[in-house]
């Protein structure tokens, strides 16, 4: 097993753009604020590495703008044998320590510190939708916090597996400039968001600090992807992609 297997990173070309969690196989979610519009609109495919060295084509499904996540299915080379990543998700407690998963290299910068708040009001509308997130304390927040963004959040326990909480998103709008705080997406709000997937409960005895862990599968059915990028390569091929694909956004 590959250590943090569910991690991805994100680039265009070679700039690396983010980080991202996989929740399955073949999808995984990142912020949506790491991608330009045409990413998100699935115009322009991004490049995704892979902690085993693979790499992998990424292409947004859907994007929210109020949760700040997107939603990016990965397409691998023909026949390539491609594992499901080993993760565990779980609700966030008050207090408990997280760790970002992704670290820079050789800066010892990285970022940690204690939940503040589990349900944190994040972003809401005129016509009363709402999404709440993670208000995480960290420690130290380094200068180039944005590197961060997208990052899977671990629960901070160094001897026990890995579970992730979240994701690292943009600063909650209007809030003002607070050098101690970030936030994070949760899962649970990427599948009440999306839609495409359904919680599979695990058993605690692997995670005895867990609250309920979970696991996510898709709804979709294989042949069921499969059919779909066999008609969006036939449209690509006719020339018709930009017309007819249409991406969902939530607002």
């Amino acid at each position: 097993m590959v250590y943090d297997e569910y991690f991805i990173e994100i680039f265009r070309d070679d700039f690396r753009l983010g980080s991202g969690v996989r929740l399955t196989r073949d999808f995984a979610l990142t912020a949506a604020h790491c991608l330009e519009l045409n990413e998100l609109e699935g115009r322009a495919a991004v490049r995704l590495c892979l902690p085993d060295g693979k790499q992998a084509m990424g292409e947004v499904q859907e994007y929210d703008d109020l949760s700040d996540l997107a939603l990016l299915r990965l397409i691998f080379h023909k026949d390539e044998d491609v594992q499901l990543p080993g993760v565990c998700f779980d609700e966030a407690r008050e207090g408990e320590l997280w760790q970002a998963t992704h670290q820079l290299p050789d800066t010892g910068n990285d970022l940690r510190g204690s939940v503040a708040e589990v349900a944190s009001p994040y972003r809401s509308t005129q016509d009363g939708a709402r999404v709440c997130a993670l208000r995480l304390d960290c420690y130290r927040v380094p200068d180039d916090y944005g590197r961060f963004a997208g990052s899977p959040v671990e629960r901070g326990d160094p001897y026990r597996p890995p579970v992730v909480l979240g994701l690292i998103v943009k600063l909650r709008p209007g809030a003002g400039p607070d050098p101690k705080t970030v936030y994070a997406g949760t899962v649970r709000e990427a599948v009440r968001r999306f839609g495409r997937f359904r919680i599979e409960d695990l058993d605690r005895e692997p995670y005895p600090l867990s609250v309920s862990p979970y696991r996510l599968e898709s709804t979709e059915s294989v042949d069921d992807m499969r059919s779909r990028a066999a008609a969006r390569e036939a449209l690509d091929r006719a020339g018709y992609s930009s017309v007819v694909r249409l991406p969902w956004k939530r607002r």
